[in-house]
């Protein structure tokens, strides 16, 4: 399978170019729904890739995602949480995902890592912290703090304890 996407990428960069393919994914991340200042800044984005470092890297991300994602998911020891926030349909095109949807790649996450967090965001484009930034940050402030609301530093004689500072996203010591 890896091998056909790949052709096809291949056959494209040789037919049209790098740019044309890089041009396509870009205009791929954004859905019907996307707001025209996500556009934008995916546009500006665009223009600032170098095709010959973007190109080699999708050929080694398919590559990667076929032969080592579900070894490498079996791997993971850490507490872990997915968001998805878009698909391709059967034609290929980038849709945005309906809430509670399940994913190829969110089956493969749930199967190798069953106590995964999945959450799906839906009926926003392929960048959810553009397109839902307070969504998305709150579901990260959520996990976060659900990993160790309240421990205790290990250096530290008088056993103060650490609380995680959600709203500096980062370790304070009460």
């Amino acid at each position: 399978r890896s091998d056909a996407i790949l052709a096809r990428f291949q056959s494209e960069v040789d037919s049209q170019g790098a740019d044309h393919l890089i041009d396509r994914l870009y205009e791929g991340f954004a859905v019907d729904s996307t707001p025209q200042s996500v556009r934008d800044a995916l546009a500006r984005r665009r223009r600032a890739v170098d095709p010959g470092f973007l190109v080699p890297l999708l050929y080694d991300m398919v590559r990667w995602d076929i032969a080592l994602s579900a070894r490498t998911l079996a791997r993971i020891d850490i507490p872990v949480m997915v968001m998805q926030s878009t698909l391709l349909d059967a034609t290929g095109k980038r849709v945005a995902i309906r809430e509670g949807e399940s994913t190829p790649w969110t089956r493969s996450v749930r199967q190798h890592l069953p106590g995964a967090r999945i959450v799906t965001i839906g009926g926003i484009g392929h960048f959810p912290m553009m397109e839902a930034s307070g969504r998305t940050n709150e579901l990260i402030r959520g996990f976060v703090e659900s990993l160790a609301p309240v421990c205790h530093h290990p250096h530290d004689g008088d056993r103060k304890s650490t609380r995680l500072n959600s709203s500096h996203a980062n370790i304070s010591y009460a």
